[in-house]
């Protein structure tokens, strides 16, 4: 069942679709009881800031992947 929530970040209202669930629950294998509590959008962001600091940290430039 489609979730609405509102997004720690930001405050946008979204829906936590049922196939986004199915996704979480059963590819990536999160607790059933886990629940998005950012949007998408946000998501990306934290995703790409963390990427970046992660990268930043190891030493190597950010363009290189290999």
């Amino acid at each position: 069942m489609d979730t609405p929530c509102s997004c720690s970040d930001c405050g946008t209202e979204f829906l936590f679709s049922k196939e986004e669930q199915r996704i979480w629950y059963e590819e990536y294998k999160l607790p059933i009881f886990a629940r998005a509590v950012r949007c998408l959008a946000c998501r990306r962001r934290l995703r790409n800031s963390l990427q970046s600091t992660e990268k930043t940290a190891s030493g190597r430039p950010l363009d290189s992947e290999s």
